[in-house]
């Protein structure tokens, strides 16, 4: 059985952060707050670009330092690095991350 994008996230990718010290606070995940942002553009009538979801954004003290991308495990792994080093090239001076089907940072 392969974990779903939302079972890497609940079972794999939760846990480790917490482990690593990454409590609640400083932790916007897709349910709760959810973290969107654009790329920026305006658009007319006072529009903006693309709307883009975060799986998890880490900051400390008002600072975003990182992007985590959760896959399911039928997809392929680089599809999440991918995506998560454009939200960062989007977002500017952003680390990224991406836990692989196997829990194990890529």
């Amino acid at each position: 059985m392969s974990y779903s994008e939302a079972d890497t996230k609940a079972k794999l990718i939760t846990p480790q952060l917490k482990k690593s010290g990454w409590t609640e606070f400083h932790i916007t995940r897709e349910h709760g707050f959810k973290y969107f942002f654009t790329d920026g553009r305006k658009l007319p009538a006072n529009k903006r670009g693309k709307r883009y979801l975060v799986d998890y954004l880490l900051s400390y003290k008002n600072v975003n330092l990182g992007i985590v991308e959760a896959k399911s495990e039928d997809k392929d792994p680089l599809d999440g690095l991918q995506q998560a080093i454009a939200y960062a090239e989007k977002l500017i001076n952003i680390e990224t991350y991406y836990v692989g089907e196997d829990g194990r940072p890529l």
